[in-house]
């Protein structure tokens, strides 16, 4: 999906610097591109309630290891996502970076986008204005690209399917238990159903913000006239804004199956 929105991007952007024609035909094209970033952004926003681990489940397993000799359960079996390949600990450490970059979406990204999309609303002629690059105020991307490396270092890409492990494998010591229950209760913070509902209404009204603005151009095409910067700069927002988006719904998915795994192996253990 990110790859076909990419090359949409890329013919707008090259198509609105190549002339009055090529502008024309750019301008054209966002219609069915706004189309497929609002497809995607409904897919990466998918499944509003997951499942996550329950801290308490982590207490519990504090406890039950507390009267268990490490040595005795080092061999035992453990559930992890398939192929992770590194302890919980070193995989949650991670997480809650992503986590972390994910909880300033809104500020950092959202809520400029959506300032930017009124203020052309409200001051058409700032469309036609624009003959530089533009530059959003307060619009900060994250590198998701970084975060997305280190998650994928965590794991094995030749045993994709294995899901079973040792206890020695996925716990270093008994103690970290009480580590992994901090650090699942900051993850579901971080993705709580309250968070997700102001990321998902934002980003409806970014959407909504975007209708309107095409349905103007194409209504009063003298008064909402575009620039070419300002047509690339929208098409590239958009698509940015897409790959934070797919990054965000990826993480909570890692989320689920990491809280599903260790859910597994403490049921398992305390059998």
């Amino acid at each position: 999906m990110l790859d076909d929105l990419k090359y949409q991007r890329d013919v707008i952007t090259l198509e609105s610097s190549s002339g009055a024609v090529a502008l024309e035909h750019a301008v054209g094209r966002l219609p069915d591109f706004f189309s497929n970033v609002r497809n995607a952004f409904s897919t990466y926003l998918a499944n509003p309630t997951i499942r996550l681990f329950t801290p308490s489940t982590a207490y519990s397993m504090k406890l039950f290891s507390d009267n268990k000799s490490y040595v005795d359960l080092r061999k035992l079996e453990a559930y992890v996502p398939p192929g992770l390949s590194v302890d919980y600990l070193t995989y949650t450490e991670v997480l809650k970076d992503g986590a972390k970059q994910m909880q300033t979406i809104r500020q950092d990204v959202l809520l400029p986008f959506s300032s930017w999309l009124a203020h052309k609303l409200g001051n058409p002629t700032s469309l036609a204005a624009l003959t530089v690059n533009l530059k959003v105020d307060g619009f900060h991307l994250h590198s998701v690209e970084k975060i997305e490396k280190r998650i994928q270092a965590c794991f094995n890409p030749h045993v994709k399917q294995e899901s079973l492990t040792t206890y020695g494998a996925v716990v270093r010591r008994n103690a970290d238990w009480v580590l992994l229950q901090k650090d699942m209760e900051q993850l579901n913070t971080a993705f709580s159903a309250d968070q997700h509902r102001e990321i998902v209404e934002l980003v409806n009204r970014c959407t909504s913000q975007i209708d309107t603005l095409m349905r103007r151009m194409e209504e009063e095409p003298d008064v909402y006239k575009i620039s070419p910067p300002a047509v690339a700069a929208l098409a590239n927002m958009c698509y940015q804004i897409a790959c934070e988006l797919e990054f965000y719904g990826l993480l909570r998915n890692r989320i689920q199956e990491l809280s599903h795994a260790i859910d597994s192996t403490a049921q398992k253990l305390a059998a």
